[in-house]
């Protein structure tokens, strides 16, 4: 795995009550993600010769991350959350000028890797230092909602090897970027009124990133009225995000997870951590691993998303499915499950994962109590 946290050690596992929540947060203003932003150039005639983003946007999105890290740190079922970003201090920086953190910060672990995480990244993390918790493993763009049955789960946990993989929902998410984008700010990250191409403080390392437009004032469809200063709304649901707007939580599922509940006895060998070592955005990468977690380490599962509800908050900087504008190209499920495969059988295990395989790998929709296995 990469760095060691730069935060206060850990507290021992056993001494605590409550979820402990697992993630990341891109870091657009350090090299592990900068470096990969297809940003426009100055002139808009260049800009419409090839696809790219503008900084605008990669602002917004960093603040859109910063809101559902601020919203899962509050959850009142959640006693400590872990960090995971390739580029530490900066993050600490931000966080510490922020007055949400200054209340929390006990809770939150900000943790180094140098590197874009793995799934082996997450699982190794939680071998070494959450064993016996209760651990829920969110991608960056999920938050816990505030209803359901959160607060039963921190108290009872999970029954024995089993394990939730949840399915998002889509719900409007309305919040005020005014304290986090005035921190950002004065760090040099952004500017107020002309959010364009970090300064210094944006520790690009000296590349030349132009590109103007304004953030925080003045019309646009980043904000429903100039008045509304800070205030952002994130509505997936809406038509504009076409077959992606509908709740996954439904009987039209098939098979798209984006948190992940489990907890471990006893730190994982070297041989199974191994099994887990491909991108996150790998395609069909949450269905290899509820298929590790089912065939390797003996886990049942089920879905109790509706008992346990996460939100899907990704309205700005969007993925593309035409030229990568950021991050890494995705690797195909074939790639995936082939490696995966080579490596259970190179341990006993019998099994055949073919991309249909994984593609079957659907959990039905269930309340807490009512298993559904793989």
């Amino acid at each position: 795995m990469g760095g060691a946290a730069t935060s206060v050690a850990t507290p021992a596992a056993e001494a605590r009550s409550g979820l402990s929540l697992l993630t990341t947060m891109q870091w657009f203003y350090g090299p592990t993600w900068g470096n990969t932003l297809q940003i426009c150039p100055e002139r808009a005639a260049l800009s419409r010769r090839k696809p790219c983003v503008k900084w605008v946007n990669v602002h917004a999105r960093q603040l859109e991350l910063l809101e559902v890290l601020r919203r899962n740190v509050l959850h009142a079922a959640v006693s400590d959350l872990h960090l995971l970003v390739a580029e530490a201090p900066p993050v600490e920086a931000l966080l510490s000028r922020l007055r949400w953190y200054e209340k929390r910060k006990h809770m939150l672990h900000v943790v180094g890797i140098a590197e874009r995480p793995s799934f082996r990244t997450y699982l190794a993390y939680a071998s070494r230092h959450l064993v016996g918790r209760t651990v829920v493993f969110l991608n960056q763009d999920v938050y816990l909602m505030p209803e359901g049955r959160w607060a039963e789960l921190a108290t009872s946990g999970l029954p024995a090897r089993h394990t939730y993989f949840l399915s998002r929902y889509h719900r409007r998410t309305d919040y005020d970027v005014r304290r986090s984008a005035e921190a950002a700010s004065s760090l040099g990250l952004l500017n107020l009124t002309d959010a364009g191409a970090p300064a210094d403080g944006g520790q690009l390392q000296g590349r030349r990133l132009q590109g103007k437009s304004r953030l925080l004032q003045g019309k646009g469809k980043l904000f429903a009225k100039p008045a509304a200063w800070g205030q952002r709304t994130c509505d997936m649901s809406g038509p504009s995000y076409g077959v992606w707007r509908r709740t996954l939580c439904s009987k039209i599922n098939f098979g798209s997870y984006d948190a992940y509940v489990f907890s471990l006895a006893s730190p994982l060998s070297e041989a199974h951590l191994s099994l887990f070592d491909f991108p996150q955005n790998a395609w069909g990468g949450e269905n290899v691993l509820l298929y590790i977690f089912t065939r390797a380490l003996g886990y049942s599962a089920s879905n109790p998303c509706l008992d346990l509800a996460v939100n899907h908050a990704h309205c700005q900087l969007p993925s593309s499915f035409g030229p990568r504008l950021w991050g890494d190209a995705r690797q195909a499920k074939g790639t995936v499950t082939r490696a995966v495969q080579a490596k259970m059988r190179a341990m006993g295990l019998e099994v055949d994962l073919t991309p249909k395989a994984v593609g079957d790998l659907t959990l039905n929709v269930t309340g807490l109590g009512t298993p559904s296995s793989a």
